[in-house]
């Protein structure tokens, strides 16, 4: 009943596509990759953590040779880690600064690597358009609005300068995917209002003061947004996460919570506390429980009336896989033509109150692109899930191998 960072030893072993091409002989290089934990690697060379927009552990690398070539440019990128409150123009300004650099030393990293590997697959993920998406998209419509004017756009075109800069590099009989596995756009996530509503769900009325729990969420609710950023830049990571772990759990009476509310993004995230699967679980029935809440959560709307939930999903129940049981129990994708919401009022006219918290002006999308500048004839596989970009990869390279017979 805790939260911590995600782990292979909770997770499970993961390989990813690339360690698979290594061992069968392919020389590959991989650079920043989120998500990507040190393993065997099978022979790639593989850089993480250097600067990725979600840092899961400590930058390292598989070769300490490469290790020399990175940090000789930059020991890390100077982006830095994402702290989730409400920033200044100036913050955000200083955020396009350091997005921006980080995109040169990126590119000139890239570079030395591709020069020096000569590898016949190298990745390379720049995460900081995922960072400018959420802290720099525009708010026209936003009265107060600290988002500078076209901060995004500068960043947009830094990464445009960057994929020419390595397209010269790379040999012109080689094969370019430039892929986005999501897209970006306005935060119209109401996840704000995620734990009010299932407090309204469970007991029909909204939590009083008292009742919302936690010295660090007290904290995180009266302590000015400047000074918490401040803070949260010079402590160390494991400081971090206690504070999250504690904003989330704070203040919780297991035995009296058969729910609660995870932090959402784009989506609402909530997971019920099942007797025989949580350690404090006091559930009985799951399914039925889960169907309760989610019947309630249809009952919520705007102040004018429209509905906040546009689908309601089970991934615990309808997800595959042995896993399957980790993910959340309940998911609401909210109706996507609303603004993000002061309010949410529920059927019996409780009203469910919030307001975004972590700074972000935009969101993710559930769409992404690719696109390739192939050295020869199309292929005919073509992808249509994040799950094929190494049989893709593995296309092209079996293509570019027969051609040198």
């Amino acid at each position: 009943m805790r939260m911590r960072r995600s782990h292979p030893s909770w997770i499970g072993k993961i390989e990813p596509f690339w360690r698979r091409m290594a061992k069968r002989g392919i020389k590959v290089a991989t650079f920043d990759v989120p998500f990507t934990y040190r393993g065997e690697t099978g022979g790639a060379v593989e850089i993480s953590n250097w600067g990725s927009h979600d840092v899961v552990e400590e930058f390292w690398c598989s070769d300490p040779t490469i290790m020399n070539v990175v940090t000789s440019v930059a020991p890390r990128h100077p982006m830095g880690l994402e702290i989730p409150v409400k920033k200044t123009r100036e913050k955000l300004l200083e955020a396009q600064r350091r997005i921006d650099r980080g995109i040169e030393l990126k590119t000139e990293i890239s570079r030395r690597l591709i020069e020096n590997l000569e590898p016949e697959l190298f990745i390379v993920v720049f995460g900081e358009p995922h960072r400018a998406g959420h802290l720099l998209w525009p708010e026209h419509d936003v009265n107060g609005s600290q988002v500078p004017e076209g901060a995004l756009l500068n960043v947009y075109r830094a990464i445009d300068k960057a994929v020419g800069t390595l397209a010269d590099v790379i040999a012109p009989e080689s094969d370019i995917v430039l892929f986005a596995l999501h897209g970006m756009g306005p935060n119209q996530s109401q996840s704000h209002l995620s734990r009010e509503m299932l407090q309204i769900a469970l007991t029909g009325r909204s939590a009083s003061r008292a009742d919302k729990g936690g010295l660090v969420r007290m904290l995180r609710r009266s302590v000015p947004d400047a000074i918490q950023h401040s803070i949260a830049t010079l402590v160390p990571a494991a400081v971090r996460d206690l504070v999250f772990a504690r904003e989330i759990g704070g203040g919780v009476d297991w035995a009296q919570t058969p729910a609660f509310s995870l932090e959402g993004d784009l989506s609402g995230y909530w997971r019920l506390n099942v007797k025989g699967r949580e350690a404090r679980g006091v559930v009985e029935d799951g399914e039925a429980e889960a169907n309760r809440i989610a019947t309630a959560f249809r009952e919520f709307v705007t102040p004018e009336g429209e509905p906040i939930c546009e689908a309601i999903h089970f991934p615990a129940r309808f997800g595959s896989g042995e896993r399957a049981f980790l993910l959340p129990d309940i998911l609401v994708e909210w109706t996507s033509s609303l603004a993000m919401l002061d309010a949410a009022l529920y059927s019996t006219g409780v009203r469910a109150t919030g307001s975004r918290a972590t700074g972000r002006s935009g969101n993710h999308r559930f769409k992404g692109f690719f696109c390739t500048r192939e050295s020869g004839p199309p292929i005919s596989f073509v992808p249509s899930h994040i799950g094929e970009l190494g049989r893709l990869a593995d296309e092209l390279l079996l293509r570019s191998r027969a051609s040198k017979i």
